[in-house]
């Protein structure tokens, strides 16, 4: 059993429905250019990521957060360890790795994204959104709520759903832009996305 281990495996075939094991990254670091340590800032009497992880975790059809933060995000890091919560420290730069990283550790097939500035997301949403996604697990490679463009959602709302292999398959790719590696996904016609 490795270290930081959600649960046993859960990709298994159930009649046809492929059920995977979908764990939410909360995207965050210390270092931002535009407000620096937001993440832990206080906003109404506890830090903003704590409001965005207690949201993700009414979202009954996730089997887990986990924050996906840098290695020098050292006040998050130390947020996460008071909390016990679970946690990735990775590139502050290459997101892709970091998030592929964070999906390995913790046994995932795929990553519901959330940004960790975003504390409006509504549980229920996102459960529908993750329901539809184990049920077409097979058929996409990602579900993107800003799809070409198009957004089903307000900005501050959207998400990302990515499989494990399809983040495996752009880490390879030469192409693939590792900061912004979101934009080229939903741009490549090399993968399927809902």
């Amino acid at each position: 059993s490795r270290r930081g281990r959600l649960h046993h495996r859960q990709a298994h075939q159930v009649g046809v429905v492929l059920v995977t094991t979908l764990i939410a990254l909360i995207q965050c670091r210390d270092n931002s250019t535009r407000c620096p340590n937001k993440a832990t800032a206080d906003v109404n009497g506890m830090p903003l990521i704590e409001h965005i992880y207690r949201r993700l975790q009414k979202v009954g059809s996730l089997d887990g957060v986990v924050v996906s933060t840098s290695l020098n995000s050292h006040n998050i890091i130390d947020l996460c360890d008071e909390k016990g919560w679970k946690r990735w420290a990775g590139s502050e730069e290459d997101l892709l790795a970091r998030h592929l990283g964070a999906a390995m550790t913790y046994d995932a097939d795929a990553i519901l994204r959330i940004t960790g500035d975003c504390v409006f997301h509504d549980p229920s949403i996102l459960d529908g959104a993750v329901s539809v996604w184990k049920n077409s697990a097979r058929n996409a490679d990602a579900m993107i709520s800003w799809h070409h463009s198009y957004r089903t959602l307000s900005e501050g709302l959207d998400f990302e759903i990515i499989s494990l292999k399809c983040m495996r398959q752009l880490i390879l790719d030469p192409n693939c832009l590792r900061e912004d590696w979101l934009t080229f996904l939903d741009r490549s016609t090399k993968y399927k996305v809902m």
